[in-house]
């Protein structure tokens, strides 16, 4: 488990460390858009997968065009984010 990460840079550092298999990524986390971490994370860990989180569910493209392999808005119904992860079982 990767413990909450106030900027992009902390949780490129944390993900490195941890090597988790799923990040669940608030998209309006600081620097996260600005400074192309998503291709960081999957370079210092290749398996890991991003999940893209956000209030604003006009990000969806971008998120998912950057390397996020889900996306989750968070008005969408609470069992939106059970499904994604759900639906990574499978995914490599």
């Amino acid at each position: 488990m990767v413990p909450d990460c106030a900027t992009a840079d902390g949780l490129v550092e944390r993900v490195a460390s941890s090597r988790p298999d799923v990040v669940l990524v608030d998209w309006d986390l600081p620097g996260l858009r600005s400074g192309g971490v998503l291709p960081r994370l999957r370079a210092g860990t290749p398996s890991c997968r991003v999940v893209a989180l956000s209030g604003r569910p006009e990000h969806r493209d971008e998120a998912l065009r950057m390397g996020a392999v889900s996306f989750v808005s968070k008005g969408d119904a609470p069992d939106s984010l059970l499904r994604a992860l759900r639906a990574l079982r499978g995914v490599r």
